[in-house]
């Protein structure tokens, strides 16, 4: 890439400053990049947490799913993957999850709470107090 721009600063006096601004912002943006690319994991999980958040259960599903695969050792991915997988009605998958994850993660009071819930057959509720957020929000710009 500087020998490109080298090149050019050389051959091409004008386009000097327009070379070296545009050189400057790619290197800027590129180091971003790779900053983000050394952090995969926490990447992936915030961005998981945020689409939970937002309501996008399909990508926050993916999200988890990917982290928990890859970094098995993130055991709240493996939680919230859990989590997701109720919402969306697969408490079969969600159960095998949490129970592998008590395996490795025996004291995760998250996951003991969510399969007792589960147990007790409150995923219903689990839903409803999930899904009542958006439904709050959206009467709210409602009125407005």
């Amino acid at each position: 890439m500087s020998r490109i721009f080298n090149y050019l600063n050389s051959s091409h006096k004008g386009l000097s400053k327009i070379m070296r601004s545009l050189f400057d912002n790619l290197k800027d943006s590129n180091i971003e990049f790779f900053k983000k690319l050394k952090t995969p994991e926490l990447n992936n999980y915030k961005l998981a947490i945020r689409y939970l958040e937002a309501g996008n259960l399909w990508d926050a599903t993916f999200r988890f799913k990917l982290v928990s695969k890859v970094w098995s050792k993130n055991y709240m991915a493996r939680y919230y993957y859990a989590y997701c997988l109720v919402l969306k009605d697969n408490v079969s998958t969600a159960c095998n999850i949490l129970n592998a994850l008590l395996i490795d993660d025996p004291e995760n009071e998250d996951a003991k709470l969510l399969l007792d819930k589960i147990d007790n057959n409150e995923q219903d509720k689990i839903k409803d107090k999930y899904f009542a957020k958006f439904a709050e929000s959206k009467d709210k710009e409602d009125e407005e």
